[in-house]
């Protein structure tokens, strides 16, 4: 650890271009995550929540919220 310490004080500008690159290496290989998950898609028909989900869309439809009245 004292060698890695020595080299980073001995070379600040060198130290930081090497941490930005990694920095920017795994933005672009976490990027490549986003084809891979999917955005829904996962739920329980048997729980309670999708029971009152259910109840509602059935209760009130689902119909879009054209006006929100703040008050």
């Amino acid at each position: 650890m004292k060698r890695f310490s020595r080299l980073v004080l001995a070379k600040p500008l060198v130290s930081l271009l090497i941490f930005v690159a990694l920095i920017a290496g795994a933005g672009v290989w976490g990027l490549q995550a986003f084809s891979s998950l999917q955005s829904s898609g996962y739920s329980d028909p048997g729980s309670e929540s999708a029971e009152v989900y259910n109840t509602l869309q059935d209760t009130f439809g689902n119909d879009p919220v054209d006006l929100a009245i703040i008050a």
